[in-house]
């Protein structure tokens, strides 16, 4: 009920203050909102997003699908402590150097962010020596922490999700290759065996049966774990996709007005920064679109991490088959 009651209090409040706004005498084209502003809006998405998972998470402990008791594994916690290590590191390298360039605060965290994520875009550069020569050892130790912290995303949502998807698809995988055995008049081969056989039938039979499951086994194992390595793939196309296109929706609107930017620059865009290219022929210069790029390069750079890392373990057959001619030639 409270976080009802608290999602109506923001509505109520969001209603109540547009008269007041309105008797100001301030037009719309008139009204620029500060960075700061649009952190406030970015944060509150993500609030209400953490706000909403917690809900659904308890909703499901209080109905036995999730356990009520829930401790932190050791991949999850490391990478909390990685996670707010390096927000640590980025905040302060931008307060540091925002004093040294004489810059605003959130230009600065957003320079440390183009900085530490290797896009480089140029809009933003130090020019004094001091911060020059801080940058490097800033910059080294910040890639070196967002390393650190994608290879712990790696590790805990591809393993942890893999170990799943196997066990999911080797049991049904199982279960048809049991059912083909039927239909193939082959099910007694899998029957137990009973204590009046003879020896000779015994050996027989039992030599069959093995045989039998070792072959079925191993191509039950190696099924899953193509059909795993695949659906990882997908997953990750599939939002790095939607994280592309729905992040040019947002920035296309930002910019449009500032910048006269179409769809097709801010899918431009967000590709040469999805990818770190950062040729800096468009950058984000609204206040929107500087907070928003903050945010959205947070999760796009190790969203295509993931994708990369999935597109290496998944082999398409036939390359596999050109590689052994090529080895065995």
């Amino acid at each position: 009920m409270r976080y009802i009651s608290a999602i109506c209090l923001v509505c109520l409040h969001a209603i109540a203050s547009g008269p007041l706004l309105n008797s100001l005498g301030i037009s719309a084209d008139e009204k620029i909102w500060s960075q700061a502003f649009y952190y406030g809006i970015w944060s509150a998405i993500l609030y209400f997003v953490a706000a909403s998972i917690l809900v659904i998470t308890f909703w499901g402990s209080l109905h036995g699908h999730y356990e009520e008791d829930f401790d932190l594994s050791h991949s999850q916690r490391t990478l909390m402590l990685q996670t707010m290590a390096f927000l640590t590191f980025l905040l302060l390298g931008a307060l540091l150097f925002s004093k040294l360039e004489d810059w605003n605060y959130l230009d600065g965290v957003y320079w440390a962010n183009v900085t530490l994520f290797t896009i480089g875009f140029g809009d933003i550069v130090p020019t004094t020596v001091l911060a020059q020569a801080l940058l490097m050892p800033y910059a080294l130790i910040g890639i070196t922490s967002l390393g650190l912290v994608i290879n712990s995303i790696r590790s805990m949502i591809v393993e942890r999700g893999s170990q799943r998807l196997d066990a999911r698809a080797e049991e049904q995988s199982r279960l048809n290759a049991l059912r083909k055995l039927v239909r193939k008049g082959k099910g007694d081969m899998l029957t137990p065996l009973e204590c009046g056989d003879s020896p000779a039938d015994v050996s027989i039979r039992e030599l069959e049966r093995r045989y039998l499951e070792f072959g079925l086994m191993r191509a039950i194992q190696k099924r899953a774990s193509s059909r795993r390595k695949w659906t990882a793939l997908i997953i990750s196309a599939v939002s790095w996709l939607c994280l592309w296109l729905c992040g040019a929706v947002v920035f296309f609107e930002c910019e449009k007005r500032g910048q006269g930017w179409t769809y097709f620059d801010a899918v431009y865009f967000c590709f040469i920064a999805f990818t770190t290219i950062g040729y800096g022929d468009l950058v984000p210069k609204s206040n929107a679109g500087k907070s928003f790029f903050v945010f959205w390069s947070l999760i796009a750079v190790p969203i295509l991490t993931i994708l990369i890392l999935a597109a290496c373990g998944t082999r398409l057959p036939i390359l596999e088959q050109l590689t052994f001619l090529q080895t065995v030639t």
